[in-house]
């Protein structure tokens, strides 16, 4: 999961991002924080990165974050946006632009949890999708359908149960694959193969056995990180 904070304060900054490792720790879930001091920072760096959860101080010189919600309202972005404010003056205002909740400053764990319990729930029930292009028609394929991607002539196979779809040559493996790097089902088995564990039924000398018999190989650099993570992965179902 993506998660980016944006607020000029650094100490605040620095203090939910120590809360949101702690809760996230717990909770199983890998995360990556991107901390931004500025609106501008972070409206720059959209280009660059997609994010699922966002937290935006309300007041910050030049753009405020309740303009950079705007701003990803006006872009499309699918994240959810958490407002850090000491005040609920604004709360009609970021309902508006979709915001899921206001974390009221001085950040706690508490305050934390009882704001991120509810998103939690409805991200792990949110049957996220990865879109592809394949010959020429848009589609939107469920992570849980996903077996394992691989690259092969320049061009993405995403394997399903039954079927492989080809993603079209024009988008590359290391696009397509990004929004799975944050989700703790996938593991990449090298630098062109990556794996939803979900679906492997065992581990084997130097490759992952799936649920419908097909083989996935592990390189050798990748080995000794891919038993320590399907077994902790094991234990967490």
């Amino acid at each position: 999961m993506n998660i980016a904070i944006v607020d000029d304060s650094e100490s605040d900054r620095q203090l939910l991002q120590e809360l949101l490792i702690r809760y996230f720790d717990i909770s199983g879930i890998s995360i990556t924080i991107y901390p931004f001091q500025s609106g501008e920072l972070f409206l720059a760096g959209l280009s660059h990165h997609s994010f699922d959860l966002v937290f935006l101080d309300i007041f910050m010189d030049e753009i405020t974050g309740m303009d950079a919600a705007h701003k990803l309202l006006e872009a499309g972005c699918d994240c959810t946006i958490i407002f850090l404010t000491s005040s609920r003056e604004y709360a009609l205002e970021g309902y508006e632009v979709g915001a899921f909740r206001y974390l009221l400053k001085p950040l706690t764990y508490d305050k934390l949890e009882d704001t991120l319990n509810p998103f939690l729930r409805k991200f792990r029930g949110e049957a996220r999708k990865l879109p592809l292009m394949v010959e020429r028609t848009p589609l939107y394929i469920p992570y849980s359908d996903l077996y394992y991607l691989s690259s092969v002539m320049r061009q993405t196979e995403v394997h399903l149960e039954k079927k492989v779809l080809k993603q079209s040559s024009a988008i590359n493996f290391q696009k397509t694959v990004a929004p799975l790097l944050s989700d703790s089902r996938f593991f990449l088995c090298s630098k062109g193969i990556i794996v939803n564990l979900q679906h492997v039924s065992e581990l084997e000398k130097d490759h992952f056995v799936l649920n419908n018999g097909e083989e996935v190989p592990i390189s050798r650099r990748n080995l000794s990180q891919a038993k320590k993570t399907f077994l902790d992965f094991s234990l967490n179902q």
